[in-house]
């Protein structure tokens, strides 16, 4: 029996290509040419762009299309059995994939400021592959057997928490800009971009940077809180070694941030992962310690007290930036001029910023779908999976007066995208706290 059902292949699928389709015809803005003559232009499009920016964005491109070969891979091929067929339907779905980017970069030709490229179709086209070839390692029986005990919980935390690793390096390397010359890398050793303790262009002032920097220890609290719950050893030395382990993560993650062009490495992150991993073990070393039952029965009255501060941070580190306050009149000579359509402004800007604006909102959002999955333990039902609805709505709504009050200040500009974001943030979180300890397990 299959173990994920064909309509969530394809709605998967189907979504997929929509968003492909959206980021790739951004910003919908057709100007007048002749078929005749964009087809003349398309057959003598060539590679171009070199040099860290247009890696960047060339592996962007790649990463939009694994997702696209791996789903329709998933979606077309999910029932076949024989090795023959799989093979002949990835190729098919490899054509499939190249397809939508050679459609897609031939319909940029209407589109001003858009550069239909070679470079731009063999970074779609090596993606799409990309993904066919995981979904075909994904059918591997030993692949297939730890994919299955994930999905249906049958592998204990720690293989949780190696997919969670895994996850935060990769997350943190983005957008992969590695450094390939010798040219690249003594700029790179002259810039200040790094530091053994802090970097000349590291974040560490501001409420953003001050932000960042809690996550990156919060983001340890799991890795502490399995080293000390896994080491049948005394308090203290699971200390040791959960600080350990978290500071050759750090150091794992700012060593592959040093040899990328736009990461900046410091080696005070490396200890505050370390720090981070020791505050874990500390929780379980001492969780006898701590007042369970006080802080069940006054969870709720807790989340209303930690509310307010919340509501500050948040808007501190989104409206961070601001010049001073705007007149009513160029708030709404804004407002007017607004393109509502979600990440069009991401579309003029690079895509490392683009990916920390997007992640920025992810992560704001998040708590509140922490925040009410905790609520909803209280509730005689527990979390239930349609509650997360309700962590979608309140996202929606801050993340809208949040942005819509950027139009009263100056130097800030509403990002339509953090609305979405903040949804699928919230909901997310909730929703996979509610599958990891309270869901229905998926069936054989």
């Amino acid at each position: 029996m299959n173990l994920i059902p064909t309509r969530i292949w394809r709605y998967a699928a189907l979504a997929w290509l929509g968003v492909v389709l959206y980021l790739t015809l951004l910003p919908f803005t057709f100007g007048d040419m002749s078929l005749a003559e964009a087809w003349a232009r398309y057959q003598n499009i060539r590679f171009d762009g070199s040099g860290p920016r247009a890696r960047q964005q060339w592996v962007s491109n790649v990463l939009m299309f694994v997702p696209l070969g791996f789903l329709w891979a998933g979606w077309w091929l999910h029932r076949v059995r024989s090795p023959w067929l799989q093979g002949g339907g990835a190729v098919l779905v490899a054509g499939f994939c190249l397809l939508v980017t050679a459609s897609v970069e031939f319909l940029q030709f209407w589109i001003p400021n858009r550069g239909p490229s070679l470079t731009d179709i063999s970074a779609n086209a090596t993606g799409g592959v990309i993904g066919v070839l995981a979904w075909l390692v994904s059918r591997v029986p030993v692949v297939r057997q730890a994919a299955r005990g994930l999905i249906q919980r049958q592998h204990g935390p720690g293989a949780w928490l190696l997919v969670y690793v895994a996850a935060y390096v990769f997350v943190s390397l983005l957008p992969l800009d590695l450094v390939i010359s010798a040219r690249e890398w003594s700029t790179k050793l002259a810039s200040g971009q790094w530091g053994l303790f802090v970097a000349e262009q590291g974040c560490w002032w501001g409420v953003r940077c001050v932000t960042l920097h809690v996550l990156e220890v919060l983001l340890m609290l799991p890795l502490g809180l399995w080293v000390a719950w896994r080491m049948d050893v005394p308090g203290y030395w699971s200390l040791l070694w959960a600080g350990a382990l978290g500071v050759l993560l750090g150091l794992l993650v700012e060593l592959g941030l040093l040899v990328t062009v736009s990461g900046v490495s410091e080696g005070a992150s490396v200890l505050l992962h370390g720090l981070g991993a020791v505050l874990g073990a500390m929780l379980w070393a001492w969780r006898e310690r701590l007042p369970w039952q006080w802080l069940s029965a006054n969870l709720r009255s807790l989340l209303l007290a930690m509310l307010p501060v919340y509501l500050l941070v948040a808007s501190l580190v989104v409206l961070a930036g601001s010049d001073g306050w705007a007149t009513l009149e160029a708030a709404m000579a804004q407002l007017q001029s607004l393109r509502w359509l979600p990440l069009y402004y991401h579309y003029f800007i690079a895509e490392g910023q683009a990916i920390r604006s997007v992640f920025m909102n992810l992560g704001v959002y998040a708590f509140l779908g922490l925040g009410l999955w905790l609520w909803d333990l209280r509730r005689p039902a527990g979390a239930v999976a349609h509650r997360g609805a309700w962590a979608a709505l309140f996202a929606f709504c801050l993340a809208s007066a949040l942005e819509m009050s950027k139009l009263f200040l100056l130097g800030l500009r509403p990002d339509t995208a953090a609305p979405i974001l903040g949804v699928v943030s919230a909901a997310g979180v909730y929703l996979a706290l509610w599958w990891m300890l309270d869901g229905l397990r998926w069936r054989r």
